[in-house]
């Protein structure tokens, strides 16, 4: 096997060693988190730990992580593989610096947006790499298949990679945060102190359980 071959390997094998089971993991978290509120809610104790929530949260952020990355990857090896045995540098220098730029600013793009805290800058720096996912798409390189998009995989993994995880607030010390109608909501402490978090909710018999330490 050539380094080509292992090359053009690297995208099926990470989506399935990594992405599937991330995605088994989050989907768990996520019937547990439901079937945990559901029994709350009914007065019930339940068996299922408090922490299934933000571990849904956590997971769930990296599985979108991984999926950009992904389908970074697998537009990476088309585009720069078919540039170089085509010769394009030669032919198109512009648009081979054009595709190289397009992918670092992407990738900034994807980075920042996990670091950012702020709702707007988040919002900016997922427009940027939701555009850079598009650009390099619509490289020729690209095998589409535009005429048969709904049997396309490359339309399959772009949808994917634009479904978000959610959206998340940075509360200080005293803040207050509302959830509107229909909204599930929780908190993840990225803080090294210990946190109270207060939750209040309308409904009846809503009841409780004290986490484990």
């Amino acid at each position: 096997m050539e380094l080509q071959d292992i090359l053009a390997l690297l995208h099926p094998a990470i989506a399935i060693i990594v992405v599937f089971p991330l995605i088994g993991i989050v989907v768990n978290r996520a019937l547990l988190t439901r079937q945990r509120r559901l029994e709350v809610a009914g007065g019930q104790k339940s068996k299922i730990p408090p922490l299934v929530g933000s571990e849904h949260v956590a997971i769930g952020s990296w599985l979108s992580g991984s999926v950009v990355g992904v389908a970074l990857l697998g537009m990476a090896y088309p585009i720069f593989s078919k540039m170089l045995s085509n010769d394009t540098l030669t032919k198109e220098p512009f648009r081979v610096f054009f595709a190289i730029a397009i992918f670092l600013l992407t990738i900034a793009s994807f980075t920042l947006l996990f670091r950012a805290k702020v709702k707007l800058w988040r919002g900016i720096f997922a427009t940027l790499t939701g555009m850079g996912l598009i650009i390099l798409g619509c490289q020729p390189e690209i095998y589409r298949l535009d005429n048969q998009w709904f049997v396309s995989h490359y339309y399959y993994g772009i949808t994917a990679a634009y479904l978000g995880n959610g959206e998340s607030q940075s509360l200080n010390a005293g803040e207050v945060a509302i959830a509107e109608k229909n909204q599930i909501h929780g908190a993840v402490n990225d803080n090294s102190e210990d946190a109270v978090f207060v939750s209040i909710y309308s409904a009846p018999q809503i009841g409780y359980e004290k986490a484990s330490p």
